[in-house]
This record gives structure tokens, C-alpha cells and sequence, in this order.
């Protein structure tokens, strides 16, 4: 009988510092995390985008003597380990659906281009209109925009998206001429790492190249206010906004009835880690918890 007394004494004497310690590690778990992001958003907006002769005029399918227009567009998404994606390949205007996985998804709508201010989630998206010259089914000029947008918040998340789109001209002109590509473009880039470790970073590109029929490279322009990256990896935030530029580039004199191929690349990528710091409140508040289970290890020797 004794020492069942001293037993349920010694329970007693335990109950407080073990639930100090429970609660202690409760905390932690439902209110430890800090509410903290990583952020990672790319947006490249081109549009006005022709091509023109020497003189100035806008060239016309009649201007070639052979021509075939291929527009690829791809879009990408992935978090915490899986991924999605969709592609579109017309000889015209060109609308990838949106691909996003996350928990705001649902919030998010198709070819919204916008930086979007909260939630959980990857996606991309892009959107193709209208052509280079006149004379095809789509009027010029064209117009390009994608977005990659990354946004993790939580223990830890990790991915992120890629979108492109690459427009391809198989042609041939009917006389020697020397070609001159105008378009107006505006590139966005931001990311952000608040309260946590990991990592964010946002990219994009755009070129155009002209190669002939023996694969040798005979124009390419790539402005590098349009090929450009920000990355974050400590707390704080880079923005990269130019604002809108307007672009010219021109050939050297190309032979007539001769085959080339014009490429004109498009992407957005972003990427990103992150991992959350819990709040000073809590690493005290289970530090009190510990000290408490401590604390009945030295009275148990005592008593001992």
C-alpha cells in the first residue's frame, strides 16, 4: 500500500511539467510556423511584333515564294514532387490551357497575366495571337504573353514552372532582301523569401535567329534586357521592371529563292525552395517545456 501511494504521488508530482512540455509541443506544431513565402513570378508581354523590307512595308505571303508557319506552345507546372503540362501546335494563333497545381488554383483564371498576391501553388500560361506578315488567316501583327508564377508557403514546398512559345518559318523569298523585325516588349520579374530558407529565382528569354538551308546562322537578335534572371536566397526581395521597350533588328541582304528558317523563342521560367522558420514564441514556448520535463528528471533523482 506504501509504495502505491508513493506511486500515485510521483504521478502527481509529473502531471504538470508533461503537459507544460504536451503543450509546449502542440504549439509548435499547429502555430510554429511563421507565415512566411517564397516567390517566384515571370512575365514577358511582346506585342506589335511584324516584319518588314527596305522599304519600310510590312511583308505579305505573296512576298515568298514558299512558306510553311509552325506555332508551338508549351506550358509547365510542378510542386512538391509533381508536375503537369500541355502543349499547343497550330500554323496560327496559339492558347495553352493553364496549368497550375496547388490549392489556389481554383482562384486563378485562364490567361490572367497578373502577379497574384496569395496562396499556394505553381502554374503557367500563354497565349499566342496574330502573325508576323499579312496575307495568312491571322492578321498582323502579332502578340505573345506567358507567365511562370511559383508561390510555396508552409514546412516546405519545392518546383516550379516553364512556359514557351517558339514561333517557326520554313521560307523562301521571291527576291533578295534584307528583313527587319519590330516589337515592342515588357518584361516583369519578382521573388521574394520572407521568414524562411530556400531559395526563388525567375527567368526569361526571348531571340529570334534565321538560319539557312545548310544549318549555319545568318541573323540572330537577343536584347539583353530581354534575356535576363533574378534569384533570392536570403530574405528580402529583387524586382526587375524596365518598363515597356520597343526593339528593331535587322538582316543582312537574304538571296532570293533560297530556304531558310526563322525561329523566334519565348520563355518564362520560374523556380524555388523553401523551408519555414518557426516563430521565436514558440521555440520558447517549447523550451519552457523542456525545462519543465528537466525539471522532474532532478526530482526523481532526488527522491530516489
Amino acid at each position: 500500500m506504501t509504495k502505491a501511494l508513493r506511486h500515485t504521488g510521483l504521478a502527481g508530482k509529473l502531471a504538470m511539467p508533461l503537459a507544460a512540455a504536451a503543450a509546449a509541443t502542440f504549439m509548435m506544431g499547429t502555430a510554429g510556423d511563421a507565415k512566411a513565402s517564397a516567390v517566384a513570378y515571370s512575365n514577358l508581354y511582346v506585342n506589335n511584333l511584324s516584319v518588314s523590307n527596305s522599304s519600310g512595308q510590312t511583308l505579305d505571303a505573296s512576298d515568298f515564294s514558299s512558306l510553311s508557319v509552325g506555332n508551338f506552345t508549351n506550358a509547365e507546372a510542378n510542386i512538391g514532387g509533381s508536375g503537369i503540362s500541355d502543349d499547343s501546335l497550330t500554323s496560327g494563333s496559339s492558347d495553352v490551357p493553364l496549368q497550375c497545381l496547388g490549392a489556389a488554383c481554383g482562384g486563378i483564371a485562364e490567361n490572367d497575366f497578373s502577379q497574384q498576391s496569395s496562396g499556394v501553388f505553381s502554374r503557367g500560361d500563354a497565349l499566342l495571337e496574330g502573325s508576323l506578315i499579312t496575307g495568312l488567316e491571322d492578321p498582323a501583327p502579332a502578340e505573345a504573353n506567358s507567365v511562370g508564377e511559383l508561390r510555396l508557403d508552409g514546412d516546405s514546398a519545392s518546383n516550379g514552372s516553364t512556359v514557351g512559345t517558339t514561333t517557326s518559318f520554313e521560307f523562301a523569298l521571291e527576291e533578295a532582301e534584307t528583313l527587319t523585325f519590330d516589337f515592342d516588349a515588357t518584361p516583369y520579374l519578382n521573388v521574394a523569401l520572407e521568414d524562411g530558407t530556400g531559395q526563388a529565382q525567375a527567368s526569361t528569354a526571348f531571340s529570334i535567329t534565321i538560319t539557312d538551308q545548310d544549318s549555319n546562322e545568318v541573323f540572330s537578335y537577343a536584347p539583353e534586357d530581354l534575356n535576363t534572371s533574378r534569384g533570392q536566397l536570403n530574405e528580402g526581395e529583387k524586382v526587375y521592371d524596365p518598363g515597356t521597350g520597343s526593339y528593331s533588328g535587322t538582316t543582312d541582304l537574304l538571296a532570293g529563292d533560297q530556304e531558310y528558317t526563322l525561329t523566334i523563342n519565348h520563355q518564362t521560367e520560374t523556380s524555388g525552395t523553401f523551408t519555414a522558420v518557426p516563430e521565436p514564441g514558440t521555440l520558447m514556448m517549447l523550451g519552457a517545456g523542456l525545462l519543465g520535463l528537466g525539471a522532474v528528471g532532478r526530482r526523481r533523482q532526488t527522491q530516489a
